[in-house]
C-alpha cells in the first residue's frame, strides 16, 4: 500500500508605508507576479496608481484603486510583474497620498524548504 503526505505553505509578504498628508498606513501584499495594494483613507474618490521598478527612473501608470465605503479602504492589484523584483507605487486620492516599496516573490525560492512529504510503501 502507498501512502503520500505532503504540505505546502504559502505566504503573503506586507510592507507598510505612511502617507506623507494624513499618515494613512497603505500596504502591499505580494504573489510571484503581482501585488495587491490597500490604503486605508476615510474619503471616496478616485485613487491614482504609479509604480516602477526599485531604482528606474520613469513611472507606469497602474490601473485606479477601487474604494470600499463599508472598510474605508482603496484595493486594487498591480499584474505581471517580474517575480522577485522589487518595486516602487505611489498612491494619490487627491486629499491624500502615500508611497509604498514592496518585493514581488520568488517563483523557485517560495517553494524550496517549504514542502515535506513521505512515501510509504
Amino acid at each position: 500500500m502507498m501512502r503520500w503526505n505532503a504540505s505546502l505553505c504559502f505566504g503573503l509578504t506586507a510592507f507598510v508605508a505612511f502617507g506623507a498628508q494624513d499618515a494613512a498606513p497603505a500596504w502591499a501584499e505580494a504573489t510571484f507576479e503581482s501585488l495587491g495594494l490597500y490604503y486605508n483613507h476615510p474619503a471616496p474618490g478616485p485613487c491614482r496608481v504609479w509604480y516602477r521598478e526599485t531604482g528606474e527612473k520613469d513611472w507606469r501608470e497602474g490601473y485606479p484603486l477601487v474604494y470600499d465605503a463599508r472598510e474605508k479602504q482603496y484595493r486594487g492589484s498591480l499584474v505581471e510583474l517580474k517575480p522577485a523584483t522589487g518595486y516602487e507605487i505611489r498612491l494619490d486620492t487627491g486629499s491624500g497620498s502615500a508611497r509604498i516599496a514592496a518585493r514581488t516573490r520568488s517563483d523557485v525560492s517560495a517553494l524550496r524548504g517549504c514542502c515535506a512529504g513521505t512515501m510509504q510503501t
